[in-house]
């Protein structure tokens, strides 16, 4: 479970999520809503509607929009959007600030 870095929900079929690992493998978890993968690792968070982030991966928040470190070559974005809706959740998970400006 600490391997997990990220994970995005399937085009194909929302039941479905691309699960990438820090060992560079991808795997396809078959009907899991985001909820219980957030109960198992706690150092996940969900961004917006379609993606989760390990915290290990967190580069930096601005405004909206979030940019990933790049972890043992693994092609993963380099941002990604964060949502108005997911935002005040992730922030209090991780006791994160964000100024506004």
């Amino acid at each position: 479970l600490s391997n997990m870095m990220f994970l995005k929900t399937l085009k194909e079929d929302h039941r479905n999520k691309s699960l990438f690992l820090k060992t560079g493998e991808v795997y396809t978890l078959m009907d899991y809503k985001f909820s219980e993968l957030l109960e198992l690792n706690k150092h996940l968070g969900q961004v917006n509607k379609s993606e989760i982030i390990s915290m290990e991966i967190l580069g930096s928040i601005q405004n909206d929009l979030i940019t990933l470190k790049k972890i043992n070559g693994i092609k993963l974005p380099e941002w990604i959007t964060f949502s108005y809706n997911y935002r005040d959740a992730f922030m209090d998970r991780y006791n994160l600030f964000m100024e506004t400006k």
